[in-house]
């Protein structure tokens, strides 16, 4: 449902593009039409307005595609000029937020997969990590894996960030956790 809102939303802008470019496109040559309708009917007569009609078509178009360049020009001066360089932990926030879900639904076998997917593209990926260590606890109750790969995880996350905040946490409480079942 999602996705098929992002395609509409996606050619609902798409046609706005279009729209703004033909009525920029018929801007162009109204005013070509204009300029040379008025000259070639002084010079010629009403044949000067054939003459006109036909002459602004591939005049307006070539205005139309030369202002296109200038604009892309000047945008790229003004707002970087290249493409974004996504990290690769960047590049794999959708997929992590698929195995959140997959989590929160209780399918631990496919989150588990979708996870080690992750992590055999990006093994340091530390978020990606204490995501199996959460899967590993919550739905197998494995604490020893679910604490190696806190472990794990901890020497990849910043100290002072969130995450290795939440990491050593949730140590705490798998480790809290199995004492109590043990006594």
């Amino acid at each position: 449902m999602n996705e098929d809102n992002q395609k509409e939303t996606l050619r609902s802008r798409l046609k706005d593009i279009d729209r703004v470019r033909i009525s920029f496109l018929l801007k162009i040559y109204y005013t070509c039409f204009s300029a040379f309708g008025t000259i070639f009917y002084f010079m010629i007569g009403l044949t000067g307005y054939l003459i006109a009609a036909v002459i602004s078509v591939p005049l307006a178009l070539l205005v139309e595609s030369v202002t296109d360049k200038i604009s892309h020009g000047w945008g790229k001066l003004f707002y970087g000029g290249r493409k974004p360089r996504w990290t690769k932990q960047e590049q794999l926030q959708g997929d992590i937020r698929q195995v959140m879900f997959l989590k929160r639904q209780k399918q631990f076998p496919q989150a588990l997969k979708k996870v080690n997917e992750i992590l055999k593209k990006e093994p340091k990926f530390a978020e990606a990590l204490f995501l199996k260590a959460q899967i590993l606890w919550e739905g197998y109750e494995t604490a020893n894996g679910a604490r190696r790969y806190l472990n794990i995880a901890k020497g990849f996350a910043p100290p002072k960030e969130y995450l290795y905040r939440w990491i050593c946490s949730y140590y705490d409480g798998i480790s809290g956790n199995v004492a109590n079942k043990n006594n």
